[in-house]
C-alpha cells in the first residue's frame, strides 16, 4: 500500500516508471511504527533522485514562482536565484554558503518521515496545529525557560507561530529530536523543492491558508549581499507557489514551520 501510493505519486508528478523506490530498512520501518505512536500525524514518503527543474511539472502542478500584483513582485524567483547562487544554507558558523543550481534543485533519493498536520486558518495569531503535542510542549518549555521569544498571548505558550528561523534551529531542533528520539542531524525543515513537491503530490492544503511555513534553504539577497531565511505557502500569493525571504530572526503570527525527519 505504501509503495503504490509513493509509486504513483511519483508517476503522476513525473510521468516516468524509470524511478526505483529504495526499500525501507527494517531499522527504518520500527523507526516509523515508533513515531507513529508518539505522533500520529507524522508520515513518511519517498522522495526521489530527481533535480526538480521547471520543465519537468506537469499540467496543474504550481511550480516556485513570484507573483506580480499592481507591478509588485512578491516572492522570490527561485528558479532563477538558483541559477545565480542565490540560494543555498547556514553554516554552523552562521554564514551563508551557496549550493549549484543542480544541488538546489536535487530531491534527495531517499525516504524522509514529515510531520503532515494541515496548516491551520488564520486567526490573527490564535490559530493553532491540531493535536501539537510533544512539539507543543517543547516550544512552551522554551518560552517558559526564556529560550525563545514569548508569544502576545499566554494561551499561545505551545503555538508554532511566532517562532524565527534562528530560534528553530538553534533551540527547537534539538529539542525536539530529544522528544522524538532522534539525531538532531537527521531533523531539519523540508528544503524549498522538498515541500513543493510533497504539497503537490499529497498536502495542497499547504498553500490553501494565510499562514506561511518557514523552509530549510537560505536565500542572499542580490542587492545588499545579506542572506536569509526562506518560507512559503501564503495562498493569496500564490500558495505553493509563493516563496519569499525573511531575517532569520523574523517572526509573525502568520509564520510557523514544521519538520522533517531524513531516514
Amino acid at each position: 500500500m505504501l509503495y503504490t501510493r509513493e509509486e504513483q505519486a511519483i508517476w503522476r508528478f513525473f510521468h516516468s516508471d524509470s524511478v526505483r523506490i529504495t526499500p525501507l530498512t527494517r531499522s527504518q520501518e520500527y523507526f516509523w511504527e515508533r513515531l507513529k505512536k508518539i505522533d500520529r500525524f507524522w508520515d513518511i514518503h519517498f522522495l526521489p533522485p530527481v533535480a526538480l527543474r521547471p520543465e519537468l511539472y506537469p499540467a496543474g502542478a504550481v511550480k516556485p514562482r513570484p507573483k506580480v500584483l499592481s507591478g509588485k513582485q512578491f516572492g522570490i524567483d527561485f528558479f532563477r536565484d538558483a541559477g545565480e547562487g542565490l540560494i543555498g544554507d547556514i553554516d554552523q558558523q552562521g554564514e551563508f554558503l551557496s549550493r549549484d543550481r543542480d544541488d538546489v534543485l536535487a530531491l534527495p533519493g531517499r525516504w524522509v518521515a514529515v510531520d503532515g498536520r494541515p496548516v491551520p486558518a488564520y486567526l490573527d495569531g490564535e490559530q493553532r496545529y491540531e493535536e501539537d503535542v510533544v512539539l507543543g510542549g517543547v516550544l512552551k518549555e522554551s518560552r517558559a525557560q526564556k529560550k525563545i521569544g514569548a508569544v502576545p498571548s499566554p494561551a499561545s505558550q505551545t503555538s508554532r507561530f511566532f517562532v524565527s528561523w534562528e530560534e528553530w534551529d538553534a533551540v527547537i531542533r534539538g529539542a525536539l529530536a530529544s522528544r522524538l528520539g532522534v539525531d538532531a542531524a537527521m531533523l531539519r525543515l523540508p528544503r524549498v523543492v522538498e515541500w513543493n513537491y510533497l504539497g503537490n503530490a499529497f498536502y495542497p492544503q499547504w498553500g490553501e491558508t494565510v499562514d506561511c511555513e518557514w523552509l530549510q534553504d537560505a536565500y542572499k539577497e542580490r542587492e545588499r549581499g545579506m542572506w536569509c531565511g526562506v518560507g512559503g505557502g501564503h495562498f493569496q500569493l500564490g500558495g505553493l507557489s509563493y516563496v519569499a525571504a525573511s531575517s532569520i530572526r523574523y517572526k509573525w503570527n502568520n509564520l510557523a514551520f514544521r519538520p522533517l525527519i531524513l531516514l
